[in-house]
């Protein structure tokens, strides 16, 4: 069965804002718990690991209960994002060719993205001008279930309002969370970024890619020639 759409994570695939997020987060822990900077920096990657829910990791949080801090923290995250383009390097020329080349064969929109992030944080990084291309009924955040990944509810729910079965769907996922999410699901599962080759090797992904460029013979191979 031939893979015919492709579901994207968004923060570490489509846009690079999880650094910014430690940043802030680090900043507001230095505030409130008169921290020195080197500390609230491994704080903050200790508290908030790739892929995780930013409200969940601040409630299981060791230090101390920090849940009443996210609405600070996503809002100076919200002013940044506003200033400039955090898309990640050759992805939005990338992702704009698959939807291209699959909805011209199919006639409906094949490329979803799915998030553990909130959608109101998507519809600020994900610019206009780098992804306002995509349809906005596919771009779902998981938490706007109530079921985040690694549940593979909100995945498959993309599968259905694409009208495809979950074995014809790619995921490109950069988190250990969303790569067991798409094999929860029956999808086809790929890492992407500077871990991918870890995350495959560990068994979680059938393939990786480090750069938007590996990423696009990888398409390219499996994807775009298969289906024309």
């Amino acid at each position: 069965m031939g893979l015919r759409a492709v579901i994207f994570d968004c923060d570490g695939v489509l846009v690079d804002t999880e650094p910014l997020g430690r940043q802030v987060l680090a900043r507001i822990l230095e505030e409130h718990l008169d921290l020195p900077t080197s500390t609230s920096l491994a704080m903050a990657q200790a508290i908030w690991p790739t892929g995780e829910p930013l409200g969940l990791c601040l409630q299981k949080a060791a230090v101390a209960p920090l849940a009443h801090l996210e609405p600070a923290i996503r809002q100076a995250m919200a002013r940044e994002l506003a200033l400039r383009s955090y898309a990640v390097p050759g992805m939005p020329s990338l992702v704009h060719l698959v939807h291209r080349t699959l909805f011209q064969k199919y006639g409906r929109p094949m490329v979803a993205v799915c998030s553990n992030g909130p959608k109101a944080k998507m519809n600020v990084s994900l610019w206009p001008q780098d992804y306002g291309f995509l349809d906005g009924s596919l771009i779902l955040s998981a938490g706007d279930l109530g079921v985040f990944k690694p549940a593979p509810d909100a995945l498959l729910m993309l599968a259905k309002q694409m009208g495809v079965l979950p074995a014809q769907c790619v995921v490109v996922d950069d988190s250990q969370a969303g790569l067991a999410a798409a094999q929860a699901a029956g999808m086809t599962p790929w890492a992407f970024g500077p871990e991918s080759q870890r995350l495959c090797d560990e068994g979680l992904a059938q393939a990786f890619a480090p750069d938007a460029r590996a990423l696009k013979r990888l398409l390219h191979e499996q994807l775009i020639v298969e289906q024309n």
